[in-house]
């Protein structure tokens, strides 16, 4: 059995407002945010930082699999991870509620 999940106290992630859009803080410069949409480019998610703009869209351009590392930046993965664990909790707490 692995250990137990450990979250940061503060999320680099963030909802943007609009629909499927997250700000996603630098780990580099904390002052830069990037901004990804997860249903861009037909959900392989696009990204405004550097890395998704030469390697991962090139990549996707390129008949990238969706959900692969090779058409993901760091980015990209912290908002799906966030959008995901935010939606396991949410189906979680309704099949209790049952």
């Amino acid at each position: 059995m692995s250990a137990p999940l450990s979250l940061p106290q503060s999320s680099p992630v963030s909802p943007t407002g609009d629909r499927m859009c997250f700000r996603v803080q630098s780990s580099r410069i904390p002052e830069w945010n990037y901004i990804v949409d997860l249903t861009g480019e037909e959900g392989r998610s696009t990204c405004t930082c550097i890395d998704w703009a030469v390697r991962r869209g090139p990549a996707i351009k390129a008949g990238g699999v969706i959900g692969t590392r090779e058409v993901m930046c760091r980015h990209v993965i912290a908002a799906r991870n966030y959008f995901l664990n935010g939606l396991l909790a949410s189906m979680a707490k309704s099949e209790t509620e049952r």
